[in-house]
């Protein structure tokens, strides 16, 4: 409770236009997500949400901070989902990781955890297929030599990097 006061304190000492304002937006929603967690009062979680999709409008496109505000808002749909079941938050939640992913496109440093995200949400929802995945792995399949050797990557290889080399040693 103490943390979420001196937030709003934050909050309040930043207001729209000042160079910290995003920031302690930031900072506050993630206060009240964890008060939340901890807690499980739903107005915690509303008012993160909220916060959030503040966040996300002063994010326009083009912005480079927007797949990060848009990606933080889908995980607090998606948790509130987890603890009310409404349907419309799993539907807004797999809506704005769509979004993610779109710009978050090949070789980019966070599209892995956009792809994984995008997943757990869509299996959330019972019978939802993976199209966002299917749709990925025809791009690997077009863009891979069909002379690739495949290989199965684990720990430290099972990154960008990694699958790069594994892919420079198997063609």
């Amino acid at each position: 409770d103490e943390c979420i006061h001196f937030r709003r304190i934050m909050f309040e000492l930043c207001p729209l236009g000042h160079e910290h304002h995003r920031r302690a937006l930031d900072e506050l929603s993630r206060s009240l997500y964890t008060h939340f967690a901890q807690r499980g009062s739903i107005s915690d979680i509303d008012e993160s949400i909220q916060i959030f999709r503040e966040a996300v409008s002063l994010c326009l496109e083009g912005h480079p901070d927007r797949n990060k505000y848009l990606n933080e808002l889908a995980g607090l749909l998606g948790s509130r989902f987890e603890h009310q079941g409404k349907s419309h938050d799993l539907d807004e939640a797999i809506s704005l990781y769509e979004e993610t992913l779109r710009l978050r496109p090949i070789g980019h440093e966070s599209r892995d955890v956009s792809l994984d995200n995008l997943g757990s949400q869509l299996g959330a929802g019972q019978g939802t297929v993976l199209a966002a995945v299917d749709s990925e792995l025809g791009l690997v399949s077009k863009f891979v030599p069909p002379q690739v050797k495949f290989t199965n990557l684990f720990g430290e290889e099972a990154t960008q990097a990694g699958a790069l080399e594994a892919l420079e040693r198997n063609t």
